[in-house]
């Protein structure tokens, strides 16, 4: 339930979630896999997550006990939540143009500062985040960066390790607010920093980049935490999986 019962560091590995995904039989619940470097590192839809820039973070945590969660589908937004918080918390201040893009990026005006992959295996959920701390990677003109560096002013220079410790805190905090006041409160929290909320957005809800996309007004969270939308049909479902552009 709570994290950072084990906290390991690597100089470098391929992909911390693929590495606690075949391992997690050999660690705790709550264990935190640190690389320095990842030779392999993705994101969503495989993308690669630039991860040969020291100082930043790479790291993923072992999550076999979610029984506190009143959904599963609740930790993404969950851990967007979490990763924010303790972001604003290293930085020693906040800023209003940080926020969430569904399902768990954060984005700055547009550049992304961290993101999250959640992935499933047999009766456990490996969490990777990623986090541009000290310095932006360079990718194409189309998917624009920043990191803690370019964006907070007060910011001090943070060692990824130390970062850690701080999401550990705000982790475990998190889950004893989730017992006392439920879902809900995340809900709000997400929805106050959401870039898109009643904004029309184009979604790709297929497997790679190459997905048509559809324009569709985004509305909401739902209660479960997937994304109330509106399509061409005028009509309001909700989405579980895919990604806003």
């Amino acid at each position: 339930m709570y994290i950072g019962t084990k906290i390991q560091i690597f100089e470098k590995v391929d992909s911390t979630n693929d590495f606690l995904k075949e391992n997690a039989s050999l660690y705790p619940d709550g264990s935190i896999v640190v690389a320095k470097v990842q030779n392999k590192g993705r994101g969503r839809f495989t993308r690669k997550w630039i991860s040969d820039v020291k100082g930043n973070l790479y790291c993923s945590i072992l999550a076999k006990d979610i029984t506190w969660l009143k959904s599963p589908t609740h930790l993404p937004i969950f851990m967007a939540v979490i990763l924010r918080r303790t972001i604003i918390t290293v930085a020693g201040q906040d800023s209003t143009s940080l926020g969430f893009k569904w399902p768990n990026d954060l984005v700055s005006d547009g550049a992304k500062l961290s993101g999250i992959l959640v992935e499933s295996g047999k009766d456990f959920f490996v969490i990777g985040v990623g986090v541009n701390i000290n310095k932006a990677p360079i990718l194409d003109s189309s998917r624009k960066t920043t990191s803690m560096n370019e964006l907070f002013t007060l910011y001090k220079e943070t060692e990824p390790l130390d970062f850690v410790n701080f999401l550990k805190n705000c982790y475990n905090a998190g889950v004893n607010q989730y017992l006392k006041s439920g879902f809900e409160v995340f809900k709000k929290e997400w929805e106050q920093y959401c870039v898109h909320i009643n904004k029309k957005v184009d979604l790709n809800e297929g497997i790679d980049d190459n997905t048509r996309k559809q324009t569709v007004l985004f509305k909401r969270l739902n209660d479960d935490g997937g994304a109330v939308v509106v399509d061409g049909s005028k009509e309001e479902r909700v989405i579980y999986y895919g990604e806003l552009s």
